[in-house]
């Protein structure tokens, strides 16, 4: 359950920040540009392509709000919740506490998102999702249940950069050097590669 409940805060936060990458660039591209953006979005996801009419906000909503998907933002947190309700006993209870109460958020963030657009949301689980790994680094004694939380983080981190590198084109002579920083971006790795 550690396991999962690290892959989980990882996928949350990892999607928020693809998320916050693309709906930014799609912002100062042309409508057909974030058309492309909303199907690549859902490749490097994972997720299959239901709707080729589906635009980069139904994509937004799909991989933010839905419950019924663990590849979701709300799903992702839902499932951490789940699994870190049955290792309660193990786990501090700082940590149980930071994980219930950005599950409860999460829906009346998503509805502030509806009204004035997804950035306040995915800044919310990206602060959230970094306040969760904080916690547990600072609080979980380094024995097994911290390995496994932080194993399932590395896996999940390392799971999203392998898509999001295989959704570039094959070939890096051909890839732009746009798409690098929007990789180095979504991995939170824009900042440092320029230090």
């Amino acid at each position: 359950s550690t396991y999962w409940i690290g892959r989980y805060v990882e996928r949350a936060e990892g999607t928020a920040r693809i998320l916050d990458v693309i709906v930014h660039q799609a912002l100062e591209q042309s409508d057909s540009a974030a058309h492309a953006a909303a199907g690549r979005l859902l490749a490097v996801m994972g997720l299959a392509v239901d709707d080729e009419d589906a635009d980069l906000w139904q994509v937004t909503e799909r991989l933010a709000s839905d419950t019924q998907s663990c590849s979701s933002i709300a799903g992702a947190i839902a499932a951490a919740r789940e699994n870190t309700r049955s290792v309660r006993h193990v786990i501090p209870v700082e940590l149980w506490e930071r994980i219930n109460a950005t599950w409860s958020e999460l829906p009346r963030q998503w509805e502030l998102a509806r009204r004035g657009g997804p950035a306040s949301f995915l800044d919310f689980v990206k602060a959230h999702t970094a306040a969760i790994t904080g916690l547990a680094d600072t609080t979980m004694s380094r024995d097994q249940t911290w390995l496994f939380f932080t194993l399932g983080r590395s896996l999940e981190r390392t799971d999203v950069v392998a898509r999001q590198l295989a959704s570039l084109l094959v070939s890096f002579a051909d890839v732009p050097d746009t798409a690098l920083v929007l990789l180095l971006r979504s991995c939170g790795g824009y900042e440092p590669y320029l230090r």
